[in-house]
């Protein structure tokens, strides 16, 4: 289902997903989308949301009476606005191109095919929050960046805690404990690297958490003073969603198999 009232947007999302065997039902606004909805014999797999619609807030809410994966589309360089709930959530940014609208739909129902799962398989497809439940805490400096990092937590499921430099950071897990903690490296006052030693050297081994690294690069000097400092992973900075997530499942995955940072500069002999 799409909520998209412009014409010629409505005929290029049709005749694509059309072209990928989905049909699709259009609606002008969320309130005509939930009469749709409800009135369907089996419900829509997934909502399409028009961007500028959101500059009247209230729509998101009332269309999250659909309780399905959404897709909104935003104009260039507007920013995402909160989701009402923990269900997949995914950002396009327009002008829309074929490629990427596609690779969102098959993004958002985590499928390789090339086409969306059956019902029932999309019923046990759950945001990353669910998987792995988390207390997250990050340490971030920027003003852009405290906003930017938060919403890519929000769309795998999770609602972090925010502050601004590395001494609120290790007084804040001397007082609370969190299961992960994202540190940017360069900050005033007490940079990220001192924070993760100071955090491994004064926390008591059942308070410890995960540390995982905002970094500038990957060179080899950043991953070695990473390690010195006691972080088990790191992100290189301009990180993408899918970045987040492959971290926090190295570091939580059911097979206790954590990413280590000792393992980073290994030769892979497993390949002539």
């Amino acid at each position: 289902m799409c909520i998209e009232d412009h014409p010629v947007t409505r005929a290029y999302l049709e005749d694509n997903l059309t072209e990928w065997g989905l049909s699709c039902k259009f609606a002008t606004n969320a309130d005509e989308a939930v009469k749709i909805a409800n009135e369907m014999d089996v419900p829509p797999s997934l909502l399409l949301i028009d961007g500028d619609e959101t500059e009247d807030a209230k729509i998101l809410s009332d269309a999250a009476k659909i309780k399905v994966p959404r897709i909104l589309m935003l104009p260039f360089g507007q920013s995402s606005p909160l989701t009402p709930d923990e269900l997949p959530f995914a950002i396009l940014y327009e002008p829309l191109r074929v490629a990427t609208v596609k690779q969102a739909v098959m993004q958002i129902f985590r499928t390789n095919s090339g086409g969306l799962k059956p019902l029932e398989e999309r019923k046990n497809d759950l945001p990353l929050a669910q998987e792995f439940p988390l207390d997250i805490l990050l340490v971030e400096d920027n003003a852009v960046n405290q906003k930017v990092a938060p919403r890519f937590l929000q769309r795998i499921g999770y609602r972090a805690d925010a502050v601004g430099n590395g001494l609120e950071a290790v007084n804040t897990l001397e007082s609370r404990r969190y299961d992960l903690v994202f540190m940017d490296l360069e900050m005033p006052i007490m940079d990220g690297i001192e924070a993760c030693r100071q955090i491994r050297r004064r926390l008591p081994a059942d308070q410890q958490n995960k540390i995982v690294a905002l970094t500038a690069n990957a060179m080899q000097d950043d991953r070695e003073l990473c390690l010195s400092a006691g972080t088990d992973d790191y992100i290189s900075r301009p990180f993408k969603i899918h970045e987040i997530d492959a971290a926090i499942r190295r570091q939580f995955g059911s097979d206790g198999k954590a990413f280590s940072l000792l393992n980073v500069d290994k030769p892979d002999t497993s390949e002539a």
